[in-house]
C-alpha cells in the first residue's frame, strides 16, 4: 500500500495488454485503483483489440507487529466487466537481514503467501476437498459469465498464492 494520502498514475504493456491504473490511497488501511486496459487476441465479441475497465479495492484488516504478519483483502474488478475478476486474502512478513544472521550486510526480506478465488484459480486450482466426496467448489464453474457474486463466489476453485523480494542496504 502506498502512504496514506498518496496516488500513482501508472502505464504498462506487456504480452498485448497495455494497462493504464490510478491508485489512490484513500485511508490508511484502504487503497482503490480504476484499471483500463487494452487487450489484443482475446477473442471476445470479434475486437481485435478488447478495451476492459475494472475497480479494485484492497483492504488491510491488520498491520504487521511482532512475529504477526499483515493481512489484506482484496477485490479485483469487483465493480468491471469481471475479465480480471478475483478476490484474494494475503500474509505479508517482513524480515531485516541483520535479525536473520545475514552476516554484516544488511537487508530486507519480504515474504508474502495467500488465498485467492475467482480468476487466481482458473488456472490452478488447488486440490483440496470438503468433508464430503467431491471438491468444495464444484457447485461453481471456474470461468463463468457474468462473474459470479455473493455467496456463490467463496464456491469458486482457490489458488494459493506466495511470492518474496529481497533488498539489499539499509
Amino acid at each position: 500500500m502506498l502512504p496514506d494520502g498518496q496516488y500513482a498514475v501508472t502505464y504498462s504493456w506487456f504480452g498485448g495488454t497495455s494497462r493504464y491504473n490510478i491508485t489512490v490511497q484513500a485511508l490508511p488501511w484502504l487503497s482503490a485503483s480504476f484499471r483500463y486496459n487494452g487487450i489484443q487476441n482475446l477473442g471476445l465479441f470479434g475486437f481485435d483489440t478488447y478495451y476492459d475497465r475494472g475497480f479494485d479495492v484492497r483492504a488491510r484488516l491488520w498491520r504487521e507487529r511482532g512475529w504477526l504478519p499483515e493481512v489484506t483483502m482484496g477485490l479485483q474488478d469487483f465493480a468491471g466487466t469481471g475479465v480480471y475478476a478475483a478476490e484474494y486474502f494475503v500474509a505479508t512478513k517482513r524480515f531485516e537481514g541483520a535479525a536473520l544472521g545475514w552476516g554484516k550486510t544488511p537487508g530486507r526480506l519480504k515474504l508474502s503467501a495467500g488465498l485467492g478465488w475467482g480468476g487466481w484459480a482458473a488456472a490452478a486450482p488447488l486440490a483440496i476437498s470438503a468433508a464430503c466426496a467431491r471438491p468444495l467448489w464444484a457447485a461453481a464453474p471456474a470461468a463463468s459469465w457474468p462473474p459470479i457474486s455473493g455467496s456463490a463466489a467463496i464456491l469458486r476453485p482457490l489458488a494459493a498464492l506466495n511470492g518474496s523480494r529481497m533488498s539489499a542496504g539499509a
